[in-house]
C-alpha cells in the first residue's frame, strides 16, 4: 500500500463529525432522520462521536453504515477553516477528488497500465497539488475538468484489462447469481442492488461506479478485483468468509 493510499482512510478521531453534518440525510436511504445539509445529526455528541454508533446496525440505519469519506474529513479539518460553512464547502469539495485519487493510485500500479503510467503519475500529482491548497484556493479549482480527464485515464486502464460482458443489461437488481464463476466481468456503472452474488468467483473484476448496496457477497472472492471502493464494501452484505483486495477493510457489520 502506497502512502498515497494511506492518506485515502477515513480517520474519524481527526475529523469533528463532518459526514454528519455538512451532509443532507433521507430516512428512505437508510439515515436516523430527514435533515438538510449543514444541521448536525442528533446522534451527534458534543466531542463529535455518534450517540447510537455501536447499534446502527440493529437499528437499521444502513446509510451510516455504509458511508466512508475516503479521508476527506480529516483532510477538511486540517485545514484550519474556521466557519462551519467554509468547513462543510472544503469537506464537499475534497471528497470527489479524493475518490480520483483512489481510482489512480490503483490504476498507477497495474502492469496493464505501464504504457501510459507517465499521464496516471502526473494526473494523480496534479490533484495531490490541488488537494494541498489552501482552502481559499481549493474552493475554486475546476474539479469537473479534473474528473474529465480522470474519467479518460480510467477508461484507458479498463480497455486494457480483459474483461468479459457477461451480461448486457446495466440494471442487475435482486439478480440470483450465487456461485457463478464471473472472473474479470466488467460490471462498471452495473446497479447490482440486492443481487445475490454469493459464493463467486469475482476475480479481476471491475467494479467502477457499481451500485452494491444490499447486494450479497457471502464468501465471494474479490481479491483481485479493481475500482472497488470502501463505501461499496460497506454498503453490500458479507461474511468473514468474503475475501477482499489488500486495501480494503472487513466492516465490523459483516462480523
Amino acid at each position: 500500500m502506497t502512502p498515497e493510499q494511506l492518506s485515502l482512510y477515513a480517520d474519524c478521531a481527526s475529523c469533528v463529525g463532518l459526514c454528519c453534518r455538512a451532509l443532507y440525510f433521507s430516512r428512505l436511504d437508510g439515515f436516523p432522520q430527514d435533515k438538510p445539509v449543514g444541521v448536525a445529526c442528533r446522534n451527534l455528541c458534543e466531542d463529535y462521536r455518534c450517540r447510537i454508533h455501536a447499534t446502527l446496525k440493529q437499528k437499521g440505519m444502513k446509510g451510516c453504515l455504509g458511508y466512508d469519506c475516503i479521508g476527506a474529513g480529516q483532510a477538511a479539518v486540517k485545514k484550519g477553516v474556521s466557519h462551519d460553512a467554509d468547513l462543510f464547502a472544503v469537506y464537499l469539495k475534497l471528497f470527489p477528488l479524493h475518490q480520483m485519487l483512489w481510482y489512480l493510485c490503483e490504476a498507477v500500479q497495474m502492469e496493464e497500465t505501464i504504457s501510459f503510467h507517465k499521464q496516471l503519475h502526473e494526473h494523480l500529482q496534479t490533484i495531490q497539488t490541488v488537494c494541498a491548497q489552501p482552502w481559499q484556493e481549493l474552493l475554486t479549482c475546476d474539479s469537473e475538468k479534473l474528473h474529465k480527464q480522470t474519467s479518460e485515464l480510467l477508461k484507458q486502464t479498463i480497455a486494457q484489462k480483459k474483461l468479459r460482458q457477461y451480461f448486457h443489461s446495466d440494471h442487475l437488481i435482486g439478480k440470483r447469481l450465487s456461485k457463478r464463476k464471473l472472473r474479470n466481468a466488467d460490471f462498471t456503472m452495473k446497479a447490482l442492488i440486492a443481487a445475490d452474488l454469493s459464493c463467486c468467483d469475482l476475480q479481476g473484476t471491475c467494479f467502477l461506479g457499481s451500485d452494491l448496496r444490499d447486494c450479497n457477497l457471502s464468501a465471494s472472492d474479490l481479491r483481485s478485483c479493481f475500482f472497488l471502493t470502501q463505501m461499496q464494501i460497506n454498503s453490500a452484505i458479507g461474511n468473514a468468509q468474503t475475501r477482499l483486495p489488500k486495501h480494503l477493510l472487513h466492516p465490523t457489520h459483516w462480523l
